[in-house]
């Protein structure tokens, strides 16, 4: 991630450091993420206190929707067999963020629990995954 991204992103950026090996992190993907909807998916709790919107295609068109609406529960979403993940759009505004995540272990570690927090000038989000817990 560039420095003026993760400037702007700190939580999701924090995440993307956490992910994997350096082979993993090289290859993973946030669409990746959003498509399997794992609890483990790092990206999501920062993406989600971002109010990010997914936009998907298919032949029979597009539609964009947010990502809260999107992820309907561990492993589930609103994808339909014929779409594909195109974008991933991400609103600014958070002022302050922060990720952190909680494993057996340190280093290279599927999250038991992970966590984002963000703060802007109207209000305070928390996303935690796997309950899926949100506070606004």
């Amino acid at each position: 991630m560039s420095a003026e991204l993760a400037a702007l992103l700190p939580a999701l950026a924090e995440a993307s450091r956490t992910v994997g090996s350096p082979q993993i992190r090289n290859r993973g993907t946030i669409g990746g993420n959003l498509g399997t909807a794992s609890p483990a998916g790092d990206a999501l709790p920062p993406l989600l206190i971002s109010d990010s919107d997914v936009e998907v295609a298919s032949v029979r068109g597009e539609r964009r929707l947010p990502l809260a609406s999107f992820l309907v529960g561990p492993k589930r979403n609103t994808l339909a067999p014929d779409e594909l993940i195109v974008a991933v759009h991400v609103r600014g505004g958070v002022v302050a963020q922060t990720f952190m995540k909680v494993g057996p272990r340190n280093a290279m570690v599927i999250a038991v629990v992970s966590l984002a927090l963000g703060l802007n000038t109207k209000a305070l989000s928390l996303y935690s995954i796997p309950t899926r817990s949100y506070y606004r």
